[in-house]
C-alpha cells in the first residue's frame, strides 16, 4: 500500500487545447493546497480528465495532442520527493519531439503507469494505491 496522491491539471489542459505538461510549479502548488509535501514512496498521478473521452477515441481514433508531464516535473518528483512512481491518464507520457522525459525515466530505471481512469472520482489527498500482479495460470 503506498500512499496516492492525484495532481489535478484539467484546467490547464482545457485552456491549451489539450497539450499541456505538467510542471514542477504545479506540483509545489498541489503541495500548498494540501499544507504537506508529497511522501517518499507516494504514487502521483496526473488528472486530466483525458480518460473521459476514451470512447470518442475508439471511433474518432486518438488527438495528435495530449497531456504530459515536463522533465522538470520528473526530475522534482523523482529526485527531490522520492515517490515510487507517477502516471497519466493517457496512452503517452512525453510530447517532446526527443521523449526526453520517457528517455530520462528509463535511464534512472524509474517507473511510469499510463492510461489510467476514474482519477476524477478520487480524492487528490488521503487515499491508499494497492499494486498487484494478476497471477498467469
Amino acid at each position: 500500500m503506498r500512499p496516492l496522491v492525484v495532481i489535478d491539471i484539467t484546467s490547464d489542459v482545457s485552456q491549451g487545447g489539450g497539450e499541456y505538461a505538467a510542471t514542477a510549479d504545479d506540483i509545489k502548488k498541489y503541495e500548498l493546497s494540501v499544507r504537506r509535501k508529497i511522501k517518499p514512496g507516494s504514487i502521483v498521478v496526473f488528472r486530466s480528465d483525458w480518460s473521459l473521452k476514451y470512447d470518442n477515441y475508439l471511433t474518432d481514433g486518438l488527438p495528435s495532442v495530449y497531456p504530459s508531464v515536463s522533465l522538470d516535473a520528473l526530475k522534482f518528483l523523482h529526485d527531490e520527493r522520492n515517490i515510487l512512481m507517477h502516471g497519466v491518464e493517457p496512452f503517452d507520457n512525453d510530447m517532446t519531439e526527443n521523449k526526453e522525459g520517457e528517455a530520462w525515466i528509463a535511464h534512472k530505471n524509474k517507473c511510469m503507469l499510463k492510461g489510467l481512469k476514474n482519477l476524477n472520482k478520487v480524492p487528490k489527498h488521503g487515499c491508499l494505491a494497492s499494486i498487484g500482479v494478476k497471477p498467469v495460470i
